[in-house]
């Protein structure tokens, strides 16, 4: 059968998935999606104004404050969840968004570690549907830049 939510928020929350990029060793990969996990939610308030849809554009037209006092609620899975054959029935069990989480000093070329992790995620049947792909270089030397 199709399990349960673990909470009742968890149909409002915004999976995204965090894998290791280049060659982000295990134990460092798992410290750092630890202090990404701390991030449970971000405000509406807190983000750019560009980035949010205008009042005539919103899906919340007639609910007034909801881009002043809402928040997107984030889910973090890592590259050992394995999609369920119902996740694609079921929205807040896809992921909407992937982060890579790169260490920089394990990392000889960066550029080539964003590369091959951004053709592993869009060659992905369970992550190439993704809105949103991103890296998250740690610690990066002026040669990373």
């Amino acid at each position: 059968g199709i399990p349960p939510p673990h909470q009742v928020d968890d149909l409002a929350r915004v999976r995204v998935v965090l894998l290791p990029v280049g060659g982000t060793s295990t134990a460092r990969f798992g410290r750092y999606c630890d202090v990404l996990r701390q991030i449970r939610h971000i405000d509406f308030s807190e983000l750019d104004a560009a980035h949010l849809p205008t009042a005539s554009s919103s899906a919340f037209v007639h609910q007034r404050g909801v881009w002043d006092n809402g928040r997107i609620l984030f889910s973090y899975v890592d590259a050992s969840y394995h999609a369920a054959p119902w996740d694609t029935f079921q929205a807040h069990r896809q992921p909407l968004a992937v982060f890579g989480v790169c260490f920089c000093p394990e990392v000889a070329d960066i550029v080539s570690a964003w590369e091959v992790f951004l053709r592993s995620v869009q060659g992905s049947p369970q992550w190439s549907g993704a809105a949103a792909v991103h890296c998250i270089a740690f610690e990066p030397s002026e040669g990373h830049m």
